[in-house]
């Protein structure tokens, strides 16, 4: 397990560019990260996500699981564009931990494909960066032992917003089963713009609640699946 683990984390963090969107009242479009969003529908449970569920899948024909890199994708239109890439990783590397740790007990992280294996590949974007002003004090040297993700990107990369895409293929087909599109990524932002707010704004912590929150539900699913 620990040599999946690194091999995982080890992995390469892709930097990527799309063209920018709005969130506020609109259907989702693609950024390039999933192949396509038609089937997709409003989640009934959370405002500002749209979801995607294959007629054929059923959870119980799964219990493993495949991470591919999780992907940062900087909107062109970001305020802030010098993020430095080991900032990155710890990032990434870190949300990666969030996802895994609320599984792995129970269905375990492979890192190959065969039969009851789905790859699960997630991509922050439409990411809106905010340049603050530097100190010294905010500097993070490299090869740093940072705890948290907020630790981890460092006080000088201020998230401002971000969309949360995620899939779920089957590892031998590659056929998409579960799919989903969330535009109001950060659980204190929901609350932001429940209340009104206009250009609310998330954090990197705040984003971390929200996948912390995706983790948990869909192994509390995956587990009533199985009637656990």
């Amino acid at each position: 397990m620990h040599t999946i683990k690194k091999a995982i984390f080890g992995m390469v963090i892709f930097v990527l560019v799309l063209p920018s969107s709005a969130w506020a009242g609109k259907w989702p479009q693609c950024s390039g990260f999933l192949s396509e969003c038609k089937g997709f529908t409003p989640d009934p449970d959370r405002s500002g996500v749209f979801v995607y569920t294959a007629s054929n899948f059923h959870p119980r024909n799964y219990s493993r699981f495949m991470f591919t890199p999780i992907e940062i994708w900087i909107d062109p239109d970001s305020e802030y564009k010098g993020v430095q890439p080991d900032q990155l990783k710890k990032i990434t590397d870190h949300f990666l931990e969030v996802m895994t740790d609320a599984l792995k007990d129970g269905y375990p992280i492979v890192d190959k494909p065969g039969p009851g294996v789905a790859i699960v590949r997630i991509a922050l974007t439409n990411v809106y960066l905010k340049k603050k002003k530097w100190k010294a004090q905010h500097f993070l040297p490299i090869g740093a032992v940072s705890k948290g993700v907020q630790k981890a990107a460092g006080k000088n990369i201020a998230l401002t917003t971000a969309h949360l895409e995620m899939e779920m293929l089957d590892s031998q087909s590659g056929e998409r089963l579960k799919a989903g599109v969330d535009m109001q990524v950060g659980e204190k932002l929901r609350e932001k713009i429940k209340k009104g707010k206009k250009r609310p704004e998330t954090t990197w912590a705040d984003v971390e609640k929200t996948l912390e929150f995706y983790a948990k539900r869909f192994r509390q699913r995956m587990d009533a699946a199985r009637g656990k």
